[in-house]
């Protein structure tokens, strides 16, 4: 008997009760917002979890993703949105224009911060009034990721010094992030560390 892949995304008819299979081969799917522009992005709660866009959600079915390759049986139907990142999603909030907060639902370990709190900048800001009909032109495809440091004291001519435990609160600033010469493995988490973002517990 051939092994059945568990759901990660299903659609409900409300009406009559039926169940229909959209994506499966996430881990811990958590986070789903739906976006100005008619799609449905998901995320994996898993430190390197990534993102998918869904397009055309209510008819959509039977997409499979491949964890290890970082991609969906139907890139046109279902895409793996690398340029967000990897990181353990949660706290997904989606602007109109496709600006995308969200939050790396890590613990504190071994003495290093927990998650941290990111927000993606589309490279083409959605400014449209249709749903989306190609998801090579989502928001989300391409873009540039910040993210957060609190602290903003500044001394000796070194701008927001005053980051690190014991800064979780207060005034803070954006702090973008390099994006790796190969996107499909972005681990915000290690480039959050490089830039001196502030972590929390399970930031959710």
């Amino acid at each position: 008997v051939a092994e059945v892949e568990q759901a990660s995304v299903q659609l409900v008819d409300l009406a009559t009760g039926d169940v229909t299979d959209m994506l499966s081969g996430m881990v811990a799917c958590a986070p789903a917002k739906r976006t100005a522009w008619g799609t449905v992005i998901v995320g994996e709660e898993e430190d390197d979890g990534r993102a998918i866009e869904i397009l055309d959600p209510l008819t959509t079915t039977g997409i499979t993703y491949d964890r290890e390759a970082g991609t969906t049986s139907d890139p046109s139907k279902a895409a793996v949105r690398t340029a967000l990142g990897q990181l353990a999603y949660e706290g997904i909030v989606v602007l109109d224009d496709g600006t995308t907060y969200y939050a790396d639902e890590r613990r504190p370990e071994g003495g290093q911060p927990g998650g941290g709190l990111y927000k993606f900048v589309p490279a083409t800001p959605w400014a449209g009034s249709e749903p989306l009909t190609d998801l090579e032109q989502s928001p989300l495809a391409a873009g540039s990721v910040w993210v957060a440091r609190l602290g903003t004291r500044s001394a000796d001519d070194v701008p927001n010094m005053d980051h690190g435990m014991g800064s979780e609160t207060g005034a803070g600033a954006w702090m973008a992030l390099e994006t790796p010469a190969d996107p499909t493995t972005f681990g915000l988490y290690e480039a959050g560390l490089a830039t001196g973002m502030t972590g929390w517990y399970r930031p959710e």
